[in-house]
């Protein structure tokens, strides 16, 4: 039988001499760790479950006879005790977890060579003679109850110990409060017992040995030693505490002895000179103290959190010292600050695993196990649930987490365990007071480590519940389950399920929103294990898109975004993430060929779509100099360089090809490239991830390759209007001729703008176009304003003398409207006459410039303007003649070429005669350009205005042509100094019609920016102001001056029945009043006093309304309040004003909430509250919250806005503490207001010690 096999293995395992024989038997060093791996694992499972703490001491003397006796004579095996049977029930268990190993095991030549050893009685002999002397060594170390720490933890504090979660002798991050605070409790306090009291994996037993290495270990009055429990009864214990010493004596993980504490404490209560300190688990420490005597409980509690997420980064970095920033975080995020799962992840990174493998690390196994079974018992006891409901509900959550926290997915639970939902609330409730389990908008185990490895651990129950209808879980279980497919303690493919996944994607619905949903989270479980099985992926994503094809909305269709809801947006950047991440994991031709002719299906679609750039651009890593290890550097470019010449031959190509070869040259050319961005949600910090493409022998064929191609494909459509883009491109590497005096990486791109220089006088030899020419020399006088590097001045020069040379006046004239701008304004004039004189006629130079015009009509960055500029300044006749021409010509240019006008507008004949033929044109844009030559086209010189002309802005305004108003927002109030009452009138009409809130802001603004149009018409524009300007928002910047007008020159009162009429009509149209976070009235013209005395008259108001809005009247209130209220005056008037309401107890309390406008009172506010407070809690009877709407409620329950470091209290509530504890003790406060204070303060103290270590604050 297979048992006496096992127990033969065993028996040899165990000692020295039996692993040396039974190494030459199994003659494979891999075989033999596994099964050495599962015999360990086996005993630390057998000592959970039988709460033995040391393995040393698992096989006694007698345990080990019967085991020798069973190889011998194996009927006796069914004799064997429970406890010891159970060792290799477990043993067989771990060994089946592993094929090889148990196919090994059960093979008949491995059986009968292992029998043929264990019947030689010489070998017996031999491995019992072994196992006493190893006995006798523990003994020995064990003789003593207390063990100096450094021998007790020997292996965890060895230099040479690389096991990362049990190493004493690493570098310890932060925690120096918490070692200053033990040393205080053990050196200064009177305290006997101090417990360090922590979660599993916190690191309490760490910090205890920190403390002795670093606060006693120095000190030669101190000793530390550890208590050996299974020694305690040993009699030399008292003895030993006899020293003249100080004592410290260390009771590890004292929750699991509670039995032993008493005898404990007792007899160290007998000597001065020794303290206790014990490690207990944070959820088992009342229970632990419960079962000390009274007397016993002298106890100083030192409390360990997590990590900081600064020393959990510091301690990442400690560890893997190579790591990137933004990976440090993404690790200190999956850890929680947790050491054991900090430190867990550091040797599964070292060990170039994946994460998810920390779960099967031995130890973290046997923890969370542990950790898992203690609260288990935990909830079992205090509550009294049944352990086997807990451990379900556990499992549950590890298979499908994270699950929302909503009511349909928490009844899914209750079902899939056939326990009652109301049960399954309180489990999850529960779970979450253990720590267990975070629960807020969706449920999870914290950290995911934990809830991988009890994945694994029940994962046999997966194949039960793949048998019942999963469907609303089904995306989280393979994305889980992905994570840890490696795992051997998974035993069942998940191939089947995952192919049934992937087929699902060829019949997806997304003709609702529960199908695009649905469709989106499939995406997102699909992109979560991409890296992992990129073809998988791809497949799923083929399907989709063939299923898609004649599905219009699916590629076109426009969403409007609402929160909480999924759209095809979504959808698509899913797919262009999921391509991106196979594309990068793929490495087969065949396979990126694949991907690249369904980009290409992709892009036909979705022509807007830029999938390409995103599949094909730069990534970290793609470069061995980034610290990666790509399966061949810059694959995926170097594949799509080769792919792109295969495409191109030597016909002209359709367009959309010659735009896709276009844009993927363009991403292979980028110097720079975006780099992963990380958002960091603990410090709110955004990090920006730019990186350089790196010279090297790869990027530096990949861009020749491209820029040849580009030359190739520009050839082919020289003279299609789409090649434009690509011979900018192409000038694009002339930058590299400038010197960059920046400090940043630069690469050397000399043999690619030699190319470029080729190719360029081969073109400007070949009848270049005005475009080209103009293109080059733009390029090139670029560089009179960058200092041109030495090796290329020459050839500059070069170049500019190919572009600029031409035959006739007619190519300069075209080459100065495509010059470079701020090259050409420095000589303009000289060029331009120069240009004059070559003409023998200038009429037909006139005729010229519109042809030209005509022919870059397009283009609108040319120097049409600086020329007519020119023209309007030096030669008024010649502008005039050219405007006629246009005129009588060109009608359709007269609007382009109306700033002619500006040479002889003082010729009022000629301006008007001139302005009636452009205006009578059938042209759209004529009505605006004369509207802008009656103002601008004067130079808004006012004595040429004729009140004549606003016949021309009413016609505009009757016929509502609101597109001609555009030139005259700043210009048209000056006709109120012409016709007041005719040009407000107009101005009235514009409000109504206009939809440009902008500009009709800069045309009220106008008004009052003029002082002679105030003074001279006060009274028809206070009208005005009334009548027409009540639409206009309250916090809009261009109607502050309009209310400083009426103010200065009408009164506050006057102002204020205004700003109450725009409040009724707010109120009619059903609106509210929307004011910028420090938007309020301000007259820098009015003193402080004023504006407090003004203020009351606003509160008063405030105070009487039978029926007032926050977001209306409030918002008023807060629109007129000062900066800040400090008069005697203010306070006296304002408890005047309390007094009048005499019994009307609902309207002091208005008055007095009216100040809540002030999110920060200050002293002042608050003194005059109490004192207003104490009068009326001394006359009437007040409930608790009015007395809290009095100081409003914002003060009183301590909210608003706040800001801070992430981890730590608000500084806000730090200063608002010392603000309440000082108004407290500096003013009397009636009984009843004093609560409410204690109350303000509870609450602020509360917010400072909250849970800093949330996961969103942590």
């Amino acid at each position: 039988m297979i048992e006496s096999i096992l127990i033969g293995i065993a028996a040899n395992i165990i000692t020295g001499v039996g692993q040396s024989a039974l190494k030459k038997i199994v003659n494979n060093g891999s075989l033999e760790e596994e099964i050495q791996k599962a015999f360990d694992n086996a005993l630390n499972q057998w000592t959970v479950n039988y709460g033995i703490k040391e393995k040393e001491k698992i096989f006694t003397k007698s345990r080990f006879s019967l085991l020798l006796e069973c190889v011998k004579e194996p009927e006796k095996i069914n004799t064997l005790e429970k406890s010891t049977a159970d060792i290799i029930t477990f043993f067989k268990l771990e060994l089946q977890k592993s094929t090889t190993a148990w196919n090994f095991i059960e093979d008949i030549h491995f059986q009968t060579a292992l029998n043929k050893l264990n019947s030689l009685e010489l070998h017996i002999k031999e491995l019992n003679s072994s196992f006493i002397n190893q006995i006798k060594a523990i003994e020995k170390t064990f003789d003593d109850a207390l063990i100096p720490y450094f021998e007790a933890f020997k292996y965890q504090l060895n230099e040479n110990n690389n096991d990362l979660p049990n190493q004493f002798h690493n570098t310890f991050i932060g925690r120096k409060a918490d070692l200053d605070n033990i040393d205080y409790l053990i050196k200064m306090s009177d305290k006997k017992i101090i417990s360090v009291v922590a979660d599993g994996g916190y690191g309490k037993t760490r910090i205890c040995i920190e403390y002795f290495k670093q606060y006693i270990d120095n000190e030669d009055n101190y000793e530390a030693f550890v208590l050996d429990v299974s020694a305690y009864k040993s009699l030399n214990f008292a003895n030993q505490l006899k020293s003249e010493k100080h004592i410290i004596v260390l009771v590890d993980d004292a929750h699991k002895h509670p039995n032993i504490l008493n005898d404990i404490i007792n007899t160290a209560n007998r000597h001065d000179n020794v303290k206790i300190m014990l490690t207990v688990r944070k959820a088992m420490y009342e229970d632990t103290i419960k079962e000390l005597a009274t007397h016993n409980r002298n106890i100083g509690i030192q409390k360990i959190e997590r990590l900081t997420y600064e020393e959990t980064q510091e301690l990442f970095k400690s560890q893997l010292p190579g790591l990137k920033e933004i990976e440090i975080k993404k690790l200190s995020d999956e850890s929680k600050g947790i050491p054991i799962v900090v430190l867990g992840l550091c040797l599964v990174t070292l060990n170039g695993k994946y994460k998810s493998d920390l779960s099967e690390e031995a130890n973290f196994k046997l923890f969370v196990r542990e950790l898992k079974n203690q609260v288990i018992n935990d909830i079992h006891i205090k509550y009294l649930i049944d352990k086997e409901k807990i451990n379900k509900t556990i499992q549950l959550l590890s298979f499908f987490s994270p699950i929302k926290n909503s009511e349909e997915e928490i009844l899914e639970l209750s079902k899939l365990n056939d326990i009652d939902v109301g049960e399954t609330n309180l489990l999850l409730d529960y779970l979450e007071e253990y720590e267990f389990i975070a629960r807020k908008s969706e449920i999870y185990i914290k950290p995911d480590p934990y809830s991988d490895t009890i994945l694994l651990d029940s994962a046999t129950r997966i194949k039960y519940l793949l048998k019942k209808d999963i469907k609303i879980f089904i995306d989280r279980l393979i994305r889980n389950l992905v994570e840890v497919e490696q795992s051997e303690r998974l035993d069942f493919s998940i191939d089947n399920l995952l192919l049934d996944f992937v087929s699902s994607f060829k019949n997806k619905q997304t003709d609702n929103e529960e199908g695009i949903s649905i469709l989106v989270s499939n995406l997102e479980t699909l992109k979560s294990f991409t890296y992992k099985k990129p073809r998988i992926c791809f497949l799923a994503i083929k399907d989709l898109i063939n299923s898609k094809a004649a599905s219009d909305e699916f590629w076109h269709k426009e969403e409007v975004h609402f929160f909480y809801t999924k759209s095809f947006k979504e959808v698509h950047e899913n797919i262009e993430t999921i391509l991106s991440i196979a594309a990068l994991n793929s490495h087969k031709v065949t396979e990126l060929d694949d991907i690249y002719e369904l980009l290409l299906e992709y892009k036909t679609k979705k022509v807007e779509s830029n999938i390409f750039q995103q599949v094909f651009r730069y990534r970290v890593y793609d470069f061995f100099e980034y610290g990666y290890r790509p399966y061949s550097p810059c694959e995926r470019q170097t594949y799509l360089i080769n792919k792109l010449n295969d495409s191109l031959n030597d016909v002209i190509p359709e367009l959309f090809l010659a735009n896709h070869i276009f844009n993927s040259i363009k991403t292979l050319l980028v110097l720079e490239f975006e780099g992963e961005s990380y958002y960091d949600k603990y410090t709110h910090a955004f990090s920006w991830g730019r990186h350089f493409v790196i010279s090297n022998k790869t990027t530096e064929r990949i861009r020749i390759d491209a820029l040849n191609l580009m030359f190739k494909l520009y050839l082919l459509t020289r003279f299609e209007k789409h090649s434009e883009a690509y011979f900018d491109e192409i000038l694009r590497i002339l930058f590299f001729m400038a010197e960059d005096k920046r400090e940043k990486y630069v690469f050397n791109q000399k043999a690619e703008v030699e190319l470029v220089i080729e190719f360029l006088k081969k073109v400007l030899g070949n009848n270049p176009s005005m475009t080209e020419r103009s293109k080059v020399i733009r390029q090139l006088k670029i560089f009179e304003r960058r200092e041109i590097k030495d090796e290329y001045k020459d050839t500059a020069d070069t170049l500019l003398a190919l572009s600029e040379h031409v035959e006739t006046p007619k190519d300069r004239l075209t080459l100065l409207f495509l010059d470079e701008y701020f090259s050409l304004r420095k000589n303009i004039e000289t060029i331009l006459n120069e240009i004059i004189e070559q003409y023998s006629d200038i009429n037909n130079f006139l005729r010229d410039i519109v042809e030209i015009k005509l022919e870059l009509t397009q283009k609108d960055f040319t120097n049409f303007h600086e020329v007519l500029s020119h023209l309007i300044s030096n030669y008024p006749k010649e502008s005039k003649t050219l405007l006629d021409l246009v005129i009588e010509n060109y009608p359709e240019q007269s609007c382009d070429f109306s700033t002619l006008i500006k040479a002889n507008y003082k010729d009022s004949e000629y301006f008007y005669s001139t302005i009636e033929k452009i205006w009578n044109l059938e042209y759209e844009c004529v009505k605006g350009s004369v509207l802008w030559m009656l103002t601008n086209g004067r130079n808004r010189e006012t004595e040429y205005y004729n009140e004549d002309d606003l016949k021309y802005v009413e016609y505009v305004v009757e016929n509502k042509m609101v597109q001609a108003l555009w030139s005259i927002s700043f210009t048209l109030p000056k006709y109120i100094l012409i016709n007041p009452q005719r040009t407000l009138s107009i101005i009235s009409r514009i409000f109504i019609i206009s939809e440009n809130e902008r500009e009709d802001g800069h045309l009220l603004h106008s008004i009052f920016e003029d002082k002679e149009i105030l003074d001279n018409h006060s009274e028809l524009i206070k009208d005005f102001v009334f009548n027409s300007t009540l639409e206009i928002p309250l916090d809009s910047h261009y109607l502050e001056k309009a209310l400083n007008f009426l103010e200065n020159y009408f009164g506050f009162e006057l102002l204020f029945l205004y700003l109450k009429k725009k409040v009724e009509t707010i109120t009619k149209q059903s609106k509210y009043i929307s004011l910028s976070y420090h938007k309020h009235y301000n007259n820098p013209e009015k003193e402080q006093l004023q504006t407090e005395k003004d203020f009351l008259k606003v509160v008063q108001w405030y105070g009487e309304l039978e029926s007032k809005s926050e977001y209306i009247h409030k918002a008023l209130v807060e629109f007129l309040r000062p900066i800040q209220i400090q008069s005697e005056v203010f306070k006296t008037e304002f408890k005047k004003l309390i007094e009048e309401c005499g019994d009307n107890i609902d309207r002091a309390v208005d008055l007095c909430s009216s100040l809540d406008v002030y999110e920060e009172k200050g002293e002042f506010l608050i003194s005059m509250l109490i004192e207003i407070a104490n009068e009326l809690c001394a006359k009437y009877e007040f409930d608790n919250e009015k007395l809290i709407q009095i100081f409003g409620s914002n003060y009183i329950r301590n909210l608003g806005s706040k800001s801070g470091p992430a981890g730590g209290p608000f500084p806000q509530d730090l200063n608002k503490r010392e603000e309440l504890n000082q108004l407290m003790g500096k003013y009397q406060m009636h009984a009843k207001v004093k609560r409410i204070f204690d109350y303000s303060l509870e609450r602020v103290n509360n917010d400072i010690e909250r849970d800093r270590f949330e996961d969103e604050k942590w």
